[in-house]
């Protein structure tokens, strides 16, 4: 293979798709060469162009070993003796290929954090201390010092470049970029703390097992039984409040082991929010999960604003049409004028909660005072045993 000078995201991703091939290929002095060239340039690139410091690759074993609560004489099986561990962590010896490929296999370690060579600042990536804060009262336990390794440790493939620049951000402009990508470190941590009970099918997850989740909106539980349902998907939904400097309702993304996750926030403790949130993201799995896969990018989604990118609009109307199937919708009278009754008709016949059916009318004629009391308030985080 030639090798080109790293000079855009797309070289940057071409590059450690190949680097990611050559530490699972057979062991070749050719190899490890384009190996520790490949090394070299995107180390020099992402030291120009990665926002947030990464973590050495000491720091990022020294994470999962916290995590794990393992000691140091349990890295024997990866890097050796007491005394070449010492000196990795010293610094006075680098990881070897070797060790970069049984770290990364035995403790799933990413890649990438193994091979960074840049020295650690004082600079935590410039993630505000309320985001941490927020996150440490929710039950992580993460040191100024950690968020990058944190960060790094939680990642699919921890492009921060890439995953600051999410394939939909539908978020206001003012959003703390440092404290979403937290955000989405900690979602991705959670997802792996609960096994799942199959292996994510594409195939398998169409917009009939949308049109199955929505049915269970009538359920005094429908909650927790969508978040069940989805599960033996094998697709992991997790909930946790948005930090300080973010704004968000949910988000999808992919786990390091290439499942997907559905990240939930329920700012907005509604019914209406709850399902329409949770079946835009589905939708975004259902139809861009191929798109997840190969860029490692997530979709970050503020319902209250408009979606303008085409992916948006997609998992937009795939939602919609999924909560009120369009046949359904077009017999009743939809204006300004609909009445009380023929909302309870459509909430029958489309076989939702009639908060989902207010909720839409309301956004549909941007009239959020009529049919108020229709929409269940509060009642979602109880249901989940969720505090404030």
């Amino acid at each position: 293979m030639t090798i080109k000078p790293i000079r855009t995201p797309a070289d940057l991703r071409t590059s450690k798709a190949r680097l990611a091939l050559l530490m699972t290929a057979p062991n070749t002095d050719q190899h490890d060469d384009e190996i520790e060239v490949l090394t070299t340039l995107i180390e020099q690139y992402e030291q120009k162009h990665t926002p947030i410091d990464a973590p050495t690759p000491v720091a990022a074993i020294k994470f999962r070993m916290d995590e794990k609560g393992l000691s140091a004489r349990e890295l024997e099986p990866f890097i050796g003796t007491r005394a070449r561990i010492s000196e990795v962590f010293s610094g006075k010896r680098q990881l070897s290929i070797d060790m970069i490929r049984s770290l990364h296999e035995g403790l799933n370690i990413p890649y990438e954090s193994l091979i960074s060579g840049r020295s650690p600042t004082h600079d935590s990536g410039n993630v505000s201390t309320p985001a941490v804060d927020k996150l440490n009262e929710l039950g992580f336990n993460i040191k100024a010092n950690d968020v990058g390794a944190f960060i790094s440790a939680s990642m699919s493939n921890p492009s921060l470049t890439l995953l600051r620049k999410t394939r939909t951000q539908r978020a206001v402009s003012k959003t703390d970029q440092n404290a979403l990508l937290l955000w989405q470190a900690a979602i991705l941590q959670r997802s792996e703390q609960s096994p799942l009970r199959s292996l994510f099918k594409p195939s398998a997850f169409t917009k009939d097992s949308l049109r199955q989740l929505a049915k269970l909106s009538v359920r005094a539980d429908g909650p927790r039984q969508a978040i069940d349902r989805l599960i033996t998907f094998g697709i992991s939904v997790v909930i946790l409040p948005a930090l300080p400097g973010t704004f968000l309702d949910g988000a999808a993304m992919v786990n390091q082991k290439g499942a997907p996750v559905i990240g939930l926030t329920l700012r907005h403790d509604r019914i209406d929010n709850f399902w329409y949130t949770l079946l835009h993201e589905c939708a975004h799995i259902a139809l861009h999960f191929n798109e997840m896969i190969q860029t490692h990018e997530a979709f970050i989604d503020d319902m209250d604003i408009r979606g303008e990118d085409e992916f948006e609009r997609e998992a937009d109307a795939l939602a919609r049409d999924t909560l009120i199937p369009p046949q359904i919708h077009s017999e009743t009278d939809w204006n300004e004028n609909t009445s009380l009754d023929e909302l309870h008709t459509l909430s029958s016949r489309a076989r939702v909660h009639i908060s989902v059916v207010a909720g839409r009318w309301q956004r549909d004629h941007q009239n959020y005072k009529r049919f108020s009391r229709l929409i269940e308030r509060n009642s979602i985080k109880p249901m989940l045993n969720l505090g404030d």
